[in-house]
């Protein structure tokens, strides 16, 4: 409540303080919930956005806050409410989610199609290079020592047997 220095001689003089855009009146200002929206002053509720719609909280001044409620997949809802496609190498399920998560290292998907991680693929190794599925991207010169020092276990076991 408040009222203007010099001006109150009663509580009936008093008058309630204006609420800000986003925020409603109820024995003080209060944020609007998701999925309404308020131009402020001294309403005492907040209007619901229309069906299909919602807004961020205590943010909405007016039905032009209101955004789509559900992005596709590959798509994440932005700070100014609208579809955003996932950058490259990021995944998002859509829906009302606010933000893309980033494959994993070694793993890619295109701009706008990674729906989760299932669909971050292995990226192409670089020359010199091979894939292992579980690893990455692993040298072949790290593949050939493996297979060298697979060789010389194999050999050393065989060897233990015969003897």
């Amino acid at each position: 409540m408040g009222v203007a220095p010099g001006f109150g001689t009663a509580i009936t003089d008093c008058t309630w303080k204006s609420c800000s855009p986003g925020h409603y009146h109820d024995r003080g200002c209060k944020e609007c919930p998701s999925g309404s929206y308020s131009p402020g002053g001294i309403l005492e509720r907040c209007t619901m956005c229309p069906a299909g719609t919602t807004s961020m909280r205590g943010r909405a001044a007016t039905v032009a806050d209101c955004f789509s409620e559900s992005c596709r997949g590959g798509y994440y809802l932005n700070p100014t409410r609208s579809c955003t496609p996932c950058e490259m190498d990021t995944h998002s399920p859509g829906g009302s989610s606010t933000a893309c998560r980033k494959c994993p290292a070694g793993k890619g998907v295109p701009k706008g199609q990674g729906k989760g991680q299932s669909d971050c693929a292995w990226k192409k190794c670089p020359e010199g290079y091979i894939l292992d599925e579980v690893r990455g991207c692993v040298s072949r010169n790290q593949v050939a020592t493996m297979y060298k020092n697979l060789y010389e276990l194999y050999d050393l076991l065989t060897r233990k047997k015969n003897n």
